[in-house]
């Protein structure tokens, strides 16, 4: 518990660096997925949040989904024996999501929304956030313990900066120019799965925005398989290389999921020079994708 108090504050200075409507729709977002997963098991979301997990797709060599695992590692024993359908290795399968699973109401998607397209300096944003993460990773603190905490949030930070260019750089993009919203309706794959009567179309065509924009929200922006897809199907361009941050994402997984852990249960081994590397393989992929698309005043 010590150590997450010590986190949390830590994560509250980090966040004063950020933008506040950003902030405060990732956290929308994250808590609207968290109290979604926390109704499926059958619990609360603040009783989820007391337990130590993490889940993971079960898919084929091919990408096709077949479940959803999730892991509990630790957690009160009340709250795991109110688990639906947790085994005795503390798993939980679940089905692929369906849309009934998110309560997606209109206020929450327009709120979400307003937030990203409120900043169009995003480009500047990714870079002012990239220097205040730099000067917080030249801090020395005189606790060692501390200092790893502090490394560790400024990884995860990193991380979400640039999930945050993405999501902001796409959804501002598509929302700004007439022929990026046209090849992402086109494009998008959950879209060629819907069926509706002809009869229908014009309610469809009525809501055709609004249904498009929640589908953008929903993505997650640090699935860089995904967004690469998006990105080339949506604005014609060339997308970096994803092979090297994927795994450097990976990273960011066994952060937040497994305690500074991997799979096969060794410890995560980061320090300061892992941040600066870190900081500059992600404004060099950003850089690429802001001369693509002359984001670059």
């Amino acid at each position: 518990m010590l150590y997450r108090t010590v986190a949390s504050k830590l994560t509250d200075k980090l966040r004063l660096n950020m933008g506040r409507a950003k902030i405060a729709w990732m956290e929308m977002q994250q808590e609207r997925d968290d109290t979604a997963l926390a109704e499926r098991l059958g619990i609360t979301y603040d009783e989820l949040y007391q337990t130590d997990w993490h889940m993971e797709p079960d898919e084929s060599k091919d990408g096709i989904l077949y479940q959803y695992i999730v892991y509990f590692h630790d957690g009160p024993q009340d709250i795991l024996d109110k688990i639906d359908g947790l085994n005795s290795d503390n798993q939980v399968w679940l089905e692929p999501y369906d849309e009934e699973d998110y309560d997606f109401d209109d206020y929450d998607y327009q709120e979400e929304f307003d937030a990203i397209i409120a900043n169009k300096a995003y480009y500047d944003s990714f870079h002012k956030e990239v220097r205040n993460l730099e000067k917080l990773n030249n801090l020395e603190l005189e606790n060692q313990d501390l200092q790893n905490v502090l490394i560790r949030q400024l990884y995860i930070s990193a991380i979400g900066t640039l999930e945050t260019f993405l999501s902001e750089t796409f959804i501002n993009q598509t929302d700004e120019k007439p022929e990026y919203f046209k090849n992402f309706v086109e494009t998008f794959p959950d879209f060629d799965k819907r069926k509706f009567p002809l009869s229908e179309i014009f309610i469809h065509y009525d809501n055709l925005k609004s249904t498009a924009r929640k589908e953008m929200l929903k993505v997650i922006y640090h699935n860089l398989d995904v967004v690469q897809n998006m990105f080339i199907a949506t604005f014609k361009i060339r997308f970096p290389d994803i092979a090297e941050l994927s795994k450097l994402i990976a990273t960011r997984h066994d952060l937040v999921h497994r305690n500074g852990k991997t799979k096969d249960g060794n410890e995560v081994s980061i320090n300061k020079d892992t941040i600066t590397e870190l900081l500059s393989k992600t404004s060099n992929f950003v850089e690429q994708i802001a001369i693509e698309l002359n984001l670059k005043g």
